[in-house]
């Protein structure tokens, strides 16, 4: 079970939340930051960058899906590409500003994780910090699937062992938030 499952779905629910364009542009910032952290000054190419958004980010795209995703980032001056690298460009540090730090995600997904452990016993599913936070990545890692299915990419069947009740009473947890702050109809 990948871990940074949680971390990226809670990164892309962010930018999903303060978005501008489609899905293409959520993921911009990922691979805007891989080149960050790669190959700011040497390049990195869209193989290596691949790689590193499943190794990072557990997120599986299709290289044609990449590509857009690169140049709708180089037309926004995020990105340059040159001799089939690509660098950071000028305003690269404007689009690293909309991802939220690691540790603060982190204090945000154990605080999440505490409150789906609470409602989960109080509908009769006791369980762990560690085994709901197992739960959960099983869950987001079922949904990071969907959306790399989305894009194209058709990911290895998963093969969990969660049962059905808890996945149901996780999804459900997820719109709790949503119900208490929408007005009554």
């Amino acid at each position: 079970m990948n871990e940074l499952s949680l971390y990226t779905y809670a990164m892309a629910k962010s930018l999903y939340d303060n978005r501008n364009g489609d899905i293409l542009d959520i993921l911009v910032p990922f691979v805007v930051l891989i080149v960050k952290n790669e190959g700011p000054e040497v390049g990195i190419t869209q193989f290596e960058i691949r790689k590193e958004l499943k190794k990072n980010y557990n997120l599986k795209i299709p290289l044609y899906v990449l590509k857009s995703i690169i140049t709708r980032a180089k037309r926004s001056n995020y990105l340059k590409q040159k001799s089939k690298k690509v660098y950071l460009a000028e305003k690269a540090g404007s689009v690293l500003k909309t991802i939220e730090t690691e540790r603060k995600i982190a204090r945000e997904n154990n605080e999440f994780i505490l409150g789906l452990q609470e409602y989960l016993k109080e509908n009769n599913i006791e369980l762990s910090f560690s085994k709901t936070a197992d739960k959960l990545n099983q869950v987001v890692n079922n949904n990071l699937n969907t959306l790399t299915t989305y894009l194209g990419e058709f990911p290895d069947t998963n093969k969990t062992g969660i049962k059905e009740k808890e996945a149901k009473y996780i999804l459900k947890y997820f719109w709790l938030p949503c119900r208490r702050i929408s007005p009554p109809l």
